[in-house]
Formats: C-alpha cells, structure tokens, sequence
C-alpha cells in the first residue's frame, strides 16, 4: 500500500512535467501545476509516448484546455483521449487529482459514470454538426474507426492519486464490457509508485536452495564469475525482491500468513524493460495459475532473470543446500511475472492460498556481472529479445542509448529513454527529449523525412542499426537537437503550424542546405506543401509521408 511519501514524490514529479509546457495563461498555483503536470506523468507511462508535445494534443480536459491553450471546449466528461494507431487502440482516461493524502480514500464510481457520456457518443454516433472543437473532432474520428472494418481495442483508464482503486465488478463497469466490449481499469498511487524511475542503492538479499534444485555455468574454469539456474519457491522470490531489507537477508522466515505484509521494492525493477501493462491477459493468467494450479506453475511460466554485482555461495546442512547471498542486484527480465506474484498476494482473501506460494516454483537464472554495466546492459536486452516487447522498449538499454544519455546528461539535457524518467531529481534540465524523437530527427539528418513518422517502429528494427552505430558523432547528435529546438522555438515564437513531422522535414532541409535560415526553410516547406497535388484534400502530414513531396522539395532546394 502507498504511503504519504509516495503520494508526495508524486506531487514533485507532477509538478516537473508541468514544466515541460507552454502555457498560454501563467499559473502560479502550485496544486495546479500539479495537476496538470499529473496528467502528463501518467500518460507517458501508460502509453510510452514521451513526446510531451504530443501527448499535450491528447488531454481533452477544459480546464487544461484553457490553460495550455487557451481554448474554450467542452469535454464531455473526458479528460484524454489516446489513439494508438499501430496497434489499433483507443485509450479513454477520467482523471481525479487530490490535494491531500487520505489512506482509506477510494475511486469512487462516479468517475467512471462521468466519462461513459463521451463513450456512448462515440458507440451512439452523437456527434455534434455545429461545434469544432478538439474534443468533437476526437469524437467523430473514433467514430469512424470503430465502424470501419478493421479491429479496434477500447480501454478506458480510471486514474487517481488515491490509494484504493474502484470495484471493477460494478455493474455499469461490467456492463460496458459486455455491451461494448470496453474494458476497464484502475490505476492508483500503488501502481503510479511503479512508474518512479529513480536509480536505486545497491540491492542484497540471500536465499537457501536444494542442492538438486540448482545448475552452475562458468565461461572459464579459471574464472571467478559464475552464472546460475535456481528453481525457487513463488515465497522466496518475494521475499527477495521485498522492500524490507532485513527481510531480503531473512533465509530462515517460515510464516506464511506474514506473507500478506510484503511489498514489492519497485528498485530491483529498474533495469527491466517492460513498462505499464495493466491487469491484463497474460498477468490474470499468472495469478490464476497460482490459485488453481500451483504445481505446475514452474512449467507454464518462464521464470525470471537477475544481475548481480556478485553472488557468494557456501555449502549448508551437510552439503544438501547451497546459502546463495546476492550483492547488487537487478530483475532484467520477468517482471511481469514478479509484479503478479504481489498482485495475487495483496488480492488473495483465502490464507490458506498463500501457501500455494511454497508450491509454485520459477526458475531463476542469475547472471554474476561484477561491475560491468555493459555486460549487465548486454544480458538484459538480449534475454528479452525473445519475448513480445516493443522494439523501442528493448533498445532502451542498449549500451549506445546509455552512452548517448551519460553524454547529453553533460549538456544539461534530459534523455528520456523509459517512461516516467525525470533524471536527476532535483536537477533543472534545459531540455528534455526522447529517445525516440532523437531517431527520427538522426534518420530524418540522413535524408529520409517521409519515413520518419509512419515508421516508428522500424527505426528501432530494420532501420536502427544505420541511425545508432559506432560512427554516430555525439556532437554532432547535440547539434542536432538544438537544430530542433530552435526550429520548434521559432514556429511557437511566431504561432505557425507546429507538428513534429514538420519540424523533421525543416531538419532534413537544413542538412540539405545548412546555409538556410530558419525563416526562409519554412517558406520553403509552405510553399513546396501549397504546390504538391493542390487539387486533392490531402492534409500536410499525410503529404509529408509521400515520396514524390521529398523529391518536390529536393527540386526546390
């Protein structure tokens, strides 16, 4: 459970992403950058989009509106509204922000009451002729994607900084899934503490394991650097990754009800991959197996992957267990796994199932790293490679993308390469940017703008290994972002058409012609957008993406 100093980590970091924007009308009121900046927050670790810019579109919200962009709209009882278009997803948020910390306080369901008006004119087809406003726009776009004939998710997130989430069993949340097959759900201080990236002190635990239940792999036989596969009770696993360090060192518990009082210590996530993925699928499986069938719990799961600095090991009980004490150490891959296991630990109601913690076994496979950072960095992407994660989650931490952070670091700018990342907590960045914004303004350098916007995914697959090599210059990559930055700063500074494809395209025309203004590189933009295929109704992005534009605008440079 969240605790007061969660929920004002959460006020500070809230209060840093409302930093990050422009607003039209100043605010001077604290609770109220933090409340707009909370938005932000939970909408980048939800998505995984860290284009703030972007993500400002999405917030529907009349009060943010108003303040950010000095709009007046009405917003049917929606706060956001995300559109994930790879994956064919609708992502509804009912925001509740509140101003004190109250443990017993619970989401009430109202909130889910107040957004099904803008819901059902969406499934209704209620769509306002005389209003345009963003919030009518969304409405009549989801429209259309529902009732077109490809297949489209819907789900509809209930977020609070409260700590006791909504009964998902209420009947008009069941009946929006049943009728509309909207599916909902609920995110509270206890799964915004997940989205915390502070690098964490060095973790230690210990652990006691049969003989007969353990396997040794060395690369040398002269080497001092041993790897090993555990097969470790569901208990153990949590008492290990528990954020009670005297615990962690505590081999010898055995209580089983006392098991209830173990909280998860988010730190031993930190170099893991996998971001925010809710109360779904794949995880209701994980907590079912372990209610109903924890014998074979070993069998249907794939266990989980450490690092650690060091592991010592000695001989126990007359040589039939092996005392296992990790030094520095990190969960790389399964925590998804780890973050179920607590899941059906704080959910179970019958004591007696948490004994299926002793039954159910995971295999563990730890990794001795010393202090070798690209070492650890090498196993944690290349042991999830295999599994269903988005390629730009998997680049994440790659040596390259940690470089490229440690060098920026020292220009005062923050790379973004997980969600929720502030840097260094008190430090006050000049800019921040993602990771995946700096591999499209890269390729877009290298002369390829039309595809720097639909293909987001292939510049972290087929494309990456030509954007993030050894040659990659770090300063030029510097000049790069500022290039950007000036460029976003002058069509703000002068109320032009702003979007990111744009401001790619106004990259690439630089490189082309480095001698260019600012000023007469968007002219030329304008003009060579004026000029291509002026008889159809195409919108600029989508004339941006077209190969016949680029060699448009080649002609006029």
């Amino acid at each position: 459970m969240a605790n007061i100093n969660d929920f004002k980590l959460v006020q500070s970091i809230s209060e840093k992403y409302f930093n990050y924007l422009n607003t039209k009308n100043p605010v001077n009121d604290d609770l109220e950058k933090e409340r707009l900046g909370f938005y932000l927050f939970v909408l980048e670790c939800v998505t995984g989009n860290k284009d703030i810019s972007e993500l400002s579109k999405c917030i529907i919200d009349n009060h943010f509106q108003k303040i950010v962009f000095d709009r007046n709209t009405d917003d049917n009882g929606m706060d956001a509204v995300y559109t994930d278009e790879e994956n064919h997803c609708v992502k509804f948020f009912n925001f509740k922000y509140r101003k004190e910390f109250n443990p017993d306080k619970k989401q009430s369901i109202n909130n889910v009451s107040d957004s099904t008006k803008f819901i059902l004119a969406i499934l209704q087809n209620n769509i306002s002729k005389s209003r345009q406003d963003p919030t009518t726009e969304m409405i009549a776009d989801i429209y259309k994607k529902i009732n077109s004939k490809q297949q489209w998710d819907l789900e509809l997130y209930i977020v609070s900084n409260e700590n006791i989430q909504v009964d998902l069993n209420l009947p008009l949340i069941t009946s929006l899934k049943d009728n509309y097959a909207l599916e909902t759900y609920s995110i509270t201080l206890d799964t915004i503490k997940s989205f915390f990236n502070d690098k964490p002190s060095d973790l230690n635990a210990c652990f006691s394991v049969d003989k007969t239940a353990v396997m040794t792999y060395e690369e040398d036989p002269l080497s001092s650097k041993k790897s090993y596969l555990f097969r470790l009770p569901l208990r153990d696993i949590a008492r290990i990754t528990s954020n009670d360090s005297n615990l962690r060192k505590e081999d010898s518990f055995d209580n089983s009800l006392l098991v209830k009082t173990f909280s998860l210590e988010m730190g031993v996530l930190y170099d893991n991959i996998r971001g925010f993925l809710g109360n779904k699928g794949y995880n209701n499986n994980i907590v079912n197996t372990i209610k109903d069938d924890p014998a074979h719990f070993f069998v249907f799961n794939n266990g989980l992957t450490l690092t650690t600095k060091n592991i010592n090991t000695q001989d126990i009980n007359a040589g039939k267990r092996l005392l296992c004490n990790i030094e520095g150490f990190q969960v790389v891959n399964g925590g998804q796994t780890l973050r179920s296991i607590y899941n059906f630990i704080t959910t179970v109601t019958d004591s007696k199932q948490l004994k299926n913690l002793d039954t159910a076994e995971a295999l563990v496979r730890v990794y001795q790293t010393n202090n070798e950072e690209k070492l650890t960095n090498d196993i944690a992407e290349f042991t999830n490679s295999q599994n269903a994660i988005s390629p730009m989650d998997l680049k994440s931490i790659s040596n390259i993308q940690i470089g490229i952070e440690h060098f920026l670091e020292t220009k005062n700018i923050l790379y973004v390469r997980k969600a929720g990342d502030i840097g260094v907590p008190k430090k006050k960045y000049d800019y921040r940017i993602s990771m995946e914004l700096v591999a499209q303004i890269i390729y877009a350098d290298m002369g390829f703008p039309e595809r720097v916007s639909n293909q987001k995914k292939k510049l972290f697959s087929k494309y990456y290994n030509d954007i993030f090599n050894s040659r990659l210059d770090y300063s030029i990559l510097y000049c790069l972002i500022l290039k950007y930055k000036d460029i976003n700063t002058f069509l703000e500074e002068n109320s032009l058409p702003n979007f990111v494809q744009k401001k790619l395209y106004m990259v690439y025309i630089s490189s082309k012609n480095p001698k260019i203004s600012i000023k007469d590189n968007e002219k030329l933009l304008q003009y060579s957008l004026k000029s291509f295929r002026p008889e159809e109704d195409i919108t600029e992005p989508r004339k941006m993406i077209q190969t016949s534009f680029k060699e448009l605008v080649d002609k006029e440079l």
